[in-house]
């Protein structure tokens, strides 16, 4: 399915409720479950809210790279083999949640200005 620019306000708004939806998925967790591994392999809540967390800062860039540069090009990211390489490193939750809405509010607002 393409999108259309017809489809650009609810691409914002899921990227804006996606703040509140993940914040309030994290804190109905109980703490002592956030690090249960579900198998071999698989990663934790914890570790899925770090990874979101970690990589806001990284999507906000090329987004600013997109609007900035004519034919922008991008070293793609291919995790390796080994399961540690591939985990990302644990952040406090609270912070994890902080950090990914105060990005995903930066990425909103560069969004936001963009033409079409």
């Amino acid at each position: 399915m393409r999108s259309t620019l017809k489809d650009i306000p609810d691409l914002l708004d899921g990227l804006r409720s996606s703040i509140n939806i993940l914040s309030a998925f994290v804190m109905a967790i109980p703490e002592n479950k956030l690090n249960h591994r579900g198998g071999a392999g698989f990663w934790t809540v914890a570790e899925h809210a770090s990874h979101l967390a970690q990589v806001q800062p990284i999507l906000l860039e090329r987004l600013r790279r997109f609007m900035d540069e004519d034919r922008p090009e991008f070293v793609p990211y291919i995790p390796g083999d080994a399961e540690e390489e591939d985990k990302p490193p644990e952040m406090e939750m609270k912070a994890a949640l902080v950090e990914f809405a105060q990005c995903r509010q930066q990425q909103l607002a560069l969004l936001e200005k963009a033409d079409e």
